[in-house]
């Protein structure tokens, strides 16, 4: 599936945004699920639910995140339980997995000149 790219005229402007007030007290309050159901065994493909990209080939301002995530209490709330701004959950199968790695995340930092790289952030596997 393609389409015409859009163009956003201000910095102000939103291609999507979506707002919710919950006044639950009890259950799960989800304000947007994205679901992939893969229905065929592949060896050789690959699946991405959600891909966040920025392409820029020119310099960026004074930050620049492809995936923000934020966890805000204001001056009032605060956590009864567990509060993280990321989870990451991987459901393993009961009968065991066969080959491959499990990881609950896998970071990259990818590098036309590895001398760009500072050490203390290098991977090393």
């Amino acid at each position: 599936m393609t389409g015409t790219r859009i163009s956003l005229g201000a910095a102000a402007n939103r291609l999507f945004a979506a707002y919710g007030t919950s006044a639950l007290t009890s259950g799960v309050s989800t304000s947007m699920t994205v679901s992939q159901t893969q229905t065929v065994a592949s060896t050789s493909g690959a699946i991405e639910t959600a891909r966040f990209e920025v392409v820029s080939e020119v310099k960026t301002g004074q930050w620049t995140n492809a995936i923000m995530g934020q966890i805000n209490y204001g001056a009032a709330g605060y956590v009864h339980g567990l509060a993280g701004v990321i989870c990451a959950e991987l459901d393993m199968p009961s009968g065991g997995v066969p080959a491959g790695k499990e990881l609950i995340h896998s970071l990259r930092v990818n590098s036309i000149v590895p001398k760009d790289i500072p050490a203390a952030c290098q991977f090393h596997s």
